[in-house]
């Protein structure tokens, strides 16, 4: 497996847009992680709200919490892959900047990765409105998370008959290297939901994806991007035209 998983560095990715609302309770999740050797880049695109203050706050005051500031894309993919060309580590979790994990999130990733000698370890993501409501779980309760698939297997978990995941892409822990063909032009146009897409295609790249229950919890934000008629009616078609297209390749 290389490195002892124990001592290896992960670095956390998060792209950042006009976050300001629940920004702070997302880094102070991450500050209250029982698995200390961890490095955050957050890529703020572009935000016109107090994001960019927030994160002067908090990596003025960590060290191993870092960020640069880049023209808004409209998008976070072109963000989230700028933070993962910038790590040196050889693990990645990829966190969006309204979201919460539990306490033990990381240290349960890295156990199970350790454990079943996997290139890719899945969260269970808990969908909750801002009131506290989960109102959806992924994996569901009767998942069977001892089992450890190929990276194809669990690509095609990423959604049922063109929609709807069945494993959570968020939060995943992951070997960078699988990424590497993706970094190879971090600066391309995208779309909104072209994140689905390359959430589909690293796992394709793994050779083993195992699972975990460490608590994602993924706030639904009616307001966000990925909430917009022209996303729903355009972007999300481009997504599932694009999944159909790999999956005819494997």
């Amino acid at each position: 497996m290389g490195k002892d998983l124990v001592t290896d560095e992960i670095t956390v990715i998060m792209p950042a847009y006009n976050a300001e609302r629940l920004l702070p309770a997302t880094l102070d999740s991450i500050l209250l992680q029982t698995y200390k050797n961890w490095h955050l880049i957050v890529v703020n695109d572009g935000s016109t709200d107090k994001t960019a203050d927030i994160l002067d706050e908090y990596s003025s005051k960590y060290k191993n919490i870092e960020y640069i500031t880049i023209k808004n894309t409209g998008s976070a993919r072109i963000p989230r892959l700028k933070a993962a060309s910038l790590s040196n580590s050889e693990w990645i979790c990829n966190i969006d900047s309204d979201d919460i994990i539990e306490s033990t999130y990381l240290e349960k990733l890295v156990i199970q990765a350790k454990k079943t000698n996997s290139d890719i370890v899945s969260p269970t993501m808990h969908y909750t409105t801002f009131e506290g409501e989960v109102f959806n779980q992924v994996p569901d309760k009767g998942f069977d998370f001892n089992q450890v698939l190929t990276g194809k297997d669990a690509a095609f978990l990423t959604f049922k008959q063109g929609s709807g995941s069945m494993i959570a892409c968020n939060g995943m822990l992951c070997r960078k290297e699988l990424y590497d063909e993706l970094l190879k032009d971090v600066t391309s146009s995208s779309y909104v939901y072209q994140d689905e897409v390359d959430f589909f295609f690293i796992l394709l790249r793994a050779n083993r994806v195992a699972f975990s229950d460490a608590k994602y919890t993924y706030f639904k934000n009616d307001n966000s991007v990925t909430h917009t008629p022209r996303v729903k009616t355009y972007d999300k078609l481009l997504t599932e035209i694009k999944y159909n297209l790999l999956a005819e390749l494997i």
